[in-house]
């Protein structure tokens, strides 16, 4: 028991240790990305992104020999899981909608990435859009599943509502969105009501169609749909 919870606090380490490690490469190329809203701006934005927030559970899945059903990437019970994540995506619209005063949805039309996009020419827009879903959406989705399941892995809960993985995993979300705005990109980071429940909801959405299905596309779908609104 010890040695496998050793384990896992080793995997998430190792996860963890490539956010730190791409603040450099925001700082040599942060102002360059900011101020070109060009198709090469996307792509080392997009780089910058995978490089916190996918490469590590790559390396840790690749060390260990792990799979993608292991983490409910697979086919079984698809569609219940897909359910549920719609579920997921219906509230936070409405939420996000509530909070805007009117009804606007585009997949990740917030991101700088998709803004990028959408002013480029045919083809390099649908290049770019495909881009920024795949790795805001589906790879960042896949590295908050499999950071989810490990912190579950470590305590071994049965509970859903109430489980401690989904509410570790928010605060762990919210402190590094938190630090990259005010220290890295030196932004002001409002707190809200409604932010703190879709930062809930986010970390349940990445837990609860896993807990409930055995799949996990629930929650990357939800993930490549969130924070996406804004006008097209």
């Amino acid at each position: 028991m010890y040695k496998s919870k050793k384990k896992i606090l080793v995997d998430l380490g190792i996860i963890f240790l490539f956010l730190p490690l791409s603040f450099p490469l925001y700082m040599v190329f942060g102002d360059y990305i900011n101020n070109n809203p060009n198709f090469n701006s996307i792509l080392l934005a997009s780089i910058l992104q995978f490089w916190g927030g996918g490469l590590g559970v790559f390396v840790v899945m690749f060390i260990r020999k792990e799979s993608f059903s292991e983490y409910g990437i697979k086919a079984g019970n698809l569609k219940k899981s897909l359910f549920i994540g719609l579920i997921f995506v219906l509230i936070m619209v409405l939420l996000k909608s509530i909070n805007e005063g009117e009804f606007l949805y585009f997949p990740m039309r917030n991101h700088t990435a998709m803004e990028y996009s959408l002013r480029q020419i045919f083809p390099l827009n649908f290049l770019g859009a495909f881009i920024t879903l795949m790795v805001w959406g589906v790879v960042e989705g896949i590295y908050y599943v499999v950071i989810v399941k490990k912190i579950d892995d470590l305590f071994k809960q049965t509970k859903l509502l109430f489980s401690l993985a989904p509410i570790i995993f928010y605060l762990f979300n919210f402190t590094i969105h938190f630090c990259i705005r005010v220290f890295v990109e030196q932004r002001t980071y409002n707190i809200s009501i409604i932010g703190v429940f879709l930062g809930l909801m986010l970390a349940y959405a990445m837990f609860v169609p896993r807990k409930v299905t055995g799949n996990s596309w629930g929650s990357l779908i939800y993930q490549t749909m969130q924070n996406g609104l804004g006008k097209i």
